[in-house]
């Protein structure tokens, strides 16, 4: 059945993790088979090839500056999930950890890396290209109180000393946990999208409102304007809460967190709910005749959950995929 009660709200952190690969082929012509029965070595020089290795079968390779690592054992464990992995198996990993800081800011990850070493690049082959500019030169300016675990992306969380200062979070005191930079929203240009299962057939046509090919489109007036707000306050906690807290028992592996990783705020905006009415969903009953099981939000930095068949979505082509802000 579709969620009916939820209300959207504007989201400021994604949570996938992605790394990168290369594939490569070896110039002796063992060296494909070779990692699966020997240690690793790193005398063998590698080359790009197309079409990638992208199956534990044929084995899946990333490079690093100049060295070439086989990360197959490693895809399963990866901590940002299986499919993060996979959607850029192929490629050298160089340019998304300038995104994903966070494998930098430990030296966990390349240690990690350094055990999967099986080779160099062949000295013919081109380096690879980073853009040496910040991605994350926009980001807002931080509230200096917080507790900064790192800064590039950002993740921080209450001080203990105003903990307790207000039942109701002062924003700029919110904790931050990102793994991207903070996009850049344009109400101007804001759009959220609907489409998918029962709402593809969306015809009819409202103020603020365009029918489309695919479904439902609302600009952040039209939001504004037909529907009423709804206000709920809820309490947010990162999963890694009080973390750190164990590290007196055993280290653990991600941010050391203490107990300030939690906020509440009162979040205005559109029911979820309304939306879907609007694009067609008219009921649970409905969206289960059409075979709706889920709703699926799409970001603007562009990653998400893998649609399916039996999914309809919800995106903005501007901004998280929300109607609504934090009073």
């Amino acid at each position: 059945a579709t969620t009916t009660t939820a209300t959207t709200t504007t989201a400021t952190t994604t949570t996938a993790t992605t790394t990168t690969a290369t594939t490569t082929t070896a110039t002796t012509t063992t060296a494909t088979s070779a990692r699966r029965h020997f240690p690793p070595v790193t005398s063998w020089h590698y080359t790009r090839h197309h079409p990638p290795a992208r199956t534990p079968e044929t084995g899946i390779y990333v490079t690093y500056k100049e060295s070439v690592y086989d990360i197959t054992e490693f895809v399963a464990n990866h901590p940002g999930g299986t499919d993060k992995i996979m959607m850029a198996a192929g490629k050298a990993i160089d340019p998304y950890w300038r995104i994903y800081q966070q494998h930098t800011n430990s030296a966990t990850p390349s240690e990690l890396l350094a055990a999967m070493k099986i080779g160099e690049l062949d000295k013919s082959e081109a380096p690879t290209v980073v853009d040496e500019s910040d991605p994350y030169s926009s980001d807002p300016e931080r509230h200096p109180g917080l507790l900064f675990h790192n800064t590039k992306p950002a993740n921080a969380e209450l001080p203990p000393a105003l903990a307790m200062q207000d039942w109701v979070t002062p924003a700029d005191l919110w904790f931050i946990r990102h793994h991207h930079p903070v996009p850049e929203v344009k109400g101007a240009e804001y759009a959220l999208k609907a489409n998918g299962l029962g709402i593809d057939t969306v015809k009819e046509e409202g103020f603020g409102a365009d029918s489309l090919k695919g479904g439902l489109k609302l600009s952040l007036d039209g939001l504004k304007e037909r529907f009423e707000p709804t206000e709920v306050t809820t309490t947010i906690q990162c999963g890694g809460n009080r973390r750190g807290g164990f590290n007196h028992i055993a280290k653990t592996s991600g941010i050391a967190w203490q107990f300030g990783a939690i906020s509440t705020a009162v979040w205005k905006g559109v029911l979820l709910r309304e939306v879907l009415e609007e694009a067609g969903l008219t009921s649970p009953k409905v969206a289960e005749k059409m075979g709706v099981k889920h709703i699926i939000f799409k970001a603007i930095d562009g990653l998400q959950v893998p649609t399916t068949s039996s999914s309809s979505s919800s995106s903005s082509s501007s901004s998280s995929s929300s109607a609504a802000n934090r009073s």
